[in-house]
This record gives C-alpha cells, sequence and structure tokens, in this order.
C-alpha cells in the first residue's frame, strides 16, 4: 500500500503526476488537519481550472471569500477556526478533484 500525505502540496513536490498515473498499488491519502493552514495555501495550484472551479464553488456555498483569506491572509483571520477548518478541507479537496482529473488510476470509484 503507498501513502501520499497530502500537506503543503506536498504530493506535487514529491510524486511527479505522470509516474503517478503508473501507480497501481492500493492507495491511502491522508489530509492533513487543524494547525496546517498557511496564508498562499493552493497558491502554487491556480494554473488548474479544477483548483480554482474548487474554490469558486467553496466561497459561493460559504458566501463569503474564503479563497481571498486562503491566498492572501490575513494570517490571524485564516487561522481562526471558522476559517482554518474550511480553509484546510477546500484545500484536500481541490488536491484530491485534480488527482481524480490528472490520474486514470485515482478515483472516488475504488471506495
Amino acid at each position: 500500500m503507498n501513502i501520499y500525505l497530502v500537506n503543503n502540496n506536498l504530493i506535487f513536490r514529491t510524486i511527479d503526476l505522470v509516474t503517478y498515473n503508473k501507480l497501481t498499488a492500493n492507495r491511502v491519502l491522508m489530509f492533513p488537519g487543524q494547525g496546517s493552514q498557511y496564508v498562499g495555501m493552493t497558491k502554487d495550484l491556480l494554473s488548474y481550472k479544477i483548483v480554482r472551479d474548487t474554490l469558486d464553488e467553496v466561497d459561493s456555498a460559504l458566501q463569503f471569500k474564503l479563497s481571498q483569506i486562503m491566498l492572501e491572509g490575513p494570517e490571524s483571520e485564516l487561522t481562526e477556526t471558522y476559517n482554518a477548518q474550511p480553509a484546510i478541507i477546500t484545500h484536500s479537496i481541490a488536491v484530491f478533484r485534480l488527482l481524480e482529473v490528472r490520474s486514470s488510476h485515482f478515483s472516488m470509484i475504488n471506495y
């Protein structure tokens, strides 16, 4: 079983997505929790439409610009639990969705 830690986009720094496509072993994704938020989270993934769409979807659902707090801060506002928790899950979902569209071997169907 392969375990990939998704924290501060670590998965993209350690695993090339082309190589990731070729993996066939059982996979587990472990997403971060409280304390892993940081100003600028998802910034390095904004070139992907699925990530931008995820941020837009969350902003719409929450009826405020969580994405702006995630990307620009201030840190004091991002670290408030009512912002940190949705920011962390938003980041995790964006990474997960990106993996789904970039890898033919990774899908929710396997659950």
